[in-house]
């Protein structure tokens, strides 16, 4: 054990000892960190090191140009075309190995100044990120390179942009403004030549974090239903996430759609219980967050084993009544109410009077599974005394509830 650790150390010091690899280009020792070659000629990149090296191509399908061998690589090309313009590193096997050799290779091409890779001509970044449009040269004494909309015309105003001839044009701290598409421009031998189109697409930062919005504020399902909540909310671009959680168990995943809304994203996030339990019940909250922040919203659930349709008595603390008898006087106003729990939804209600009422009034208040039965009697006569039901039911379940009513004949003293 004591060799085995002494003989892993002196190789891992042998490997922070390795010398940078050694670069040849055409059998000539490499001097600078760029050749330019004709187009259609021979290229040869050989690289020696220390230990097994190889090359790293700016296109992967260069790598089948490539053949190693103990500490050394080639890759290989009979006819390079102006594809093969970009920066090859020669690095070591041993990825722990820091050390590298690069060169940059422009192929001189006379019918085309820019190379530009097909699978990066349309960009999407985020507001506040730097662009980089890699159109490279293929040949460095091309002058007068700019950065060009595709009809020609100027850059947008206040546009940060500097060229590095082996990556292409930087625009830094890119926005939604610089949307459109864009072509590099150079000149050489007094010819003006333009790349290929790049399309730019810059996703709008998000300013305020996502509002959440949820249709109840309360559920009651009974046990076996199933359960659906949808959450809402928008956002100006795809960086977002919503996402679910109950107060004390696992949820399963939701289902997400967006589509195209104003200058943003319309984002419904669906929660499913295809069948509930009784210890579903709990807080549900839907969470939205995007670059700005976060925001969310909570939803009760209640899981019950049966219907229910309750019926509370709700009266004036004003009116003079002992429980559901209630005494009046003639011309008197009163108003009865119910407050009502229901659920399934009721699906109807009435009240039972026992004439109907000179001036009264009806209403009935609903919000989620609560209700509340409101009659006002007005101006209330001697025919209208007696009793007064409300009844209500649902789909599985009814109720009523009888109030009576009293009524004094006002005195007339005749003076």
């Amino acid at each position: 054990m004591i060799l085995r650790t002494f003989i892993l150390g002196l190789l891992s010091c042998q490997a922070q000892g390795w010398s940078q690899p050694m670069i040849k280009v055409n059998s000539e020792d490499l001097h600078g960190s760029d050749v330019i070659v004709p187009s259609n000629s021979r290229l040869v990149l050989r690289c020696e090191g220390d230990a097994p090296v190889t090359w790293i191509p700016r296109l992967s399908k260069h790598k089948r140009n490539i053949q190693c061998s103990e500490n050394s690589c080639t890759l290989s090309v009979d006819k390079a075309t102006y594809s093969f313009t970009g920066t090859y590193r020669c690095v070591y096997q041993n990825t722990s190995v820091s050390s590298f050799s690069s060169v940059h290779i422009f192929v001189r091409d006379p019918n085309v100044l820019f190379v530009t890779p097909s699978s990066t001509r349309s960009i999407v970044m985020k507001e506040g990120e730097d662009v980089l449009l890699p159109c490279l040269l293929t040949d460095p004494a091309a002058t007068n390179i700019q950065l060009r909309m595709d009809n020609g015309t100027a850059p947008p105003p206040g546009m940060n942009i500097t060229f590095d001839p082996k990556k292409g044009i930087l625009i830094r701290n890119a926005h939604p403004g610089y949307n459109a598409d864009y072509v590099c421009s150079g000149t050489i031998r007094g010819v003006t030549k333009q790349s290929a189109i790049f399309s730019i697409k810059i996703l709008q930062r998000s300013r305020f974090s996502p509002y959440v919005f949820l249709k109840s504020t309360e559920y009651v399902r009974i046990v076996g239903e199933k359960l659906e909540i949808s959450c809402s909310t928008h956002n100006p671009n795809f960086n977002y996430n919503v996402t679910w959680k109950h107060s004390s168990r696992a949820l399963p995943p939701p289902e997400e759609t967006s589509k195209a809304k104003g200058d943003g994203l319309a984002i419904e996030s669906i929660l499913t219980i295809p069948a509930v339990s009784l210890s579903d019940s709990g807080n549900i909250t839907c969470t939205g967050v995007n670059d700005a922040g976060v925001n969310s919203s909570t939803t009760r659930l209640l899981v019950v084993d049966k219907p229910y349709l309750r019926l509370t008595p709700k009266l004036p603390p004003s009116l003079d009544h002992q429980g559901l008898s209630i005494n009046v006087y003639e011309g008197q106003d009163v108003q009865i109410g119910v407050l009502i729990e229901a659920y399934p939804p009721l699906t109807g209600h009435r009240w039972d009077t026992p004439t109907f009422p000179n001036a009264a009034q009806s209403h009935l208040f609903s919000y989620n599974n609560r209700y509340e039965a409101v009659l006002l009697l007005r101006r209330l006569n001697s025919r209208e005394q007696g009793r007064y039901t409300f009844f209500a039911n649902s789909s599985k379940a009814n109720a009523s509830v009888t109030f009576s009513v009293q009524m004094f004949r006002k005195c007339c003293v005749w003076c």
